[in-house]
């Protein structure tokens, strides 16, 4: 209703500059004194004039404070959408390192306690059925046994990258959360000449005081052509619209109706991705992320528990293996006193 009005008054406004221009072409023809006819309606249409401008300044100003009002809500979408990105970065590194680096030691040491386990009952089994001639022959299987077990099964935390994670990284969930918006075709040279121009010198450590880790984030933005972000950022660091008295009021309504157009698409897009990434969140990972490292604490507690376990079964069962030699000298010794 307000967009009809609106389009109303511009199209009064057109056609009653075109009455007034055509009326002054008459006057000019004119050698003698103007008809008064002709002036009074001269003086008519330019009373209509001057109201209709006044609507369409008012309707300026309303579309200028919305303008202001949507731009504030993009940057703080923006604001919180990189809050809950540099989160997750944050939680995925304190994930990996007390969380899947241990699950991986423990799972490399229950590898080795059930290789050894399996080793010790060959060995074991091989010196009962005389599979051994010699003692030098079970201290080299014993010594294979304990290098292969020192070297397959160390517990490299940075092994973990090679091992089928079941787990989904969670980055990788934020890289996949750009969801295709089905909205107008947006120019994208357009954008990134805006991006250049607007952002960049206004976070560059160079030309502005804004921190480095900031600048960090809109050049990652900007390597990856994420070109709703960079719209966003411009948005951000645009200069605020301003309503100059010797603009045309036609151009500048034709103006501000076009960035509130594209204003509102933005914010709607924007929107969009931050229910996106909340969508694939529990609440508490974004309002409470202490809670959760406190929960990942917890479980790396049972794991370090569980990996020390671990280690002193595999402890006791290289000594098992080592004795295996003693096993061999007694089982010599009742075959040769039988």
């Amino acid at each position: 209703m307000a967009q009809t009005q609106s389009q109303f008054i511009r199209q009064q406004i057109t056609q009653l500059r075109k009455q007034l221009s055509k009326l002054e072409a008459e006057r000019t023809e004119v050698k003698t004194n103007e008809p008064s006819s002709i002036w009074e309606t001269f003086l008519k249409l330019n009373e209509e004039l001057n109201q209709f401008e006044q609507m369409l300044a008012k309707i300026n100003q309303s579309i200028k404070d919305d303008i202001h009002q949507c731009r504030q809500g993009i940057v703080a979408n923006l604001d919180e959408y990189n809050r809950i990105s540099q989160s997750m970065r944050e939680m995925e590194k304190f994930f990996l390192v007390n969380y899947l680096r241990p699950g991986y030691t423990l799972k490399q040491a229950k590898r080795r306690r059930e290789y050894l386990e399996k080793e010790y009952t060959r060995i074991r089994s091989g010196i009962i059925d005389h599979r051994f001639k010699s003692i030098q022959d079970v201290e080299a299987e014993i010594r294979n046994v304990m290098v292969h077990s020192d070297q397959a099964y160390q517990a490299d935390q940075r092994s973990y990258q090679d091992e089928q994670v079941n787990e989904v990284s969670l980055w990788e969930m934020i890289e996949n959360l750009a969801p295709e918006d089905i909205v107008e075709e947006y120019d994208e040279n357009q954008i990134r000449d805006d991006f250049k121009r607007i952002v960049l010198p206004a976070t560059h450590p160079d030309t502005s005081d804004t921190p480095r880790e900031v600048f960090l984030t809109v050049m990652s933005v900007y390597k990856a052509l994420d070109y709703l972000m960079m719209e966003a950022y411009v948005a951000k660091y645009r200069e605020n619209v301003a309503l100059e008295p010797e603009q045309d009021i036609l151009v500048l309504y034709d103006q501000l109706s076009k960035q509130q157009a594209e204003y509102h698409r933005l914010a709607g897009r924007m929107e969009r991705r931050l229910k996106a990434i909340k969508k694939e969140l529990d609440p508490i990972e974004i309002d409470q992320p202490e809670k959760v490292k406190e929960n990942i604490l917890k479980l790396r507690e049972n794991l370090r528990h569980a990996i020390q376990l671990e280690t002193e079964k595999i402890f006791d069962l290289r000594n098992k293996i080592q004795s295996l030699t003693d096993f061999f000298i007694q089982m010599k010794r009742t075959g040769d006193d039988q």
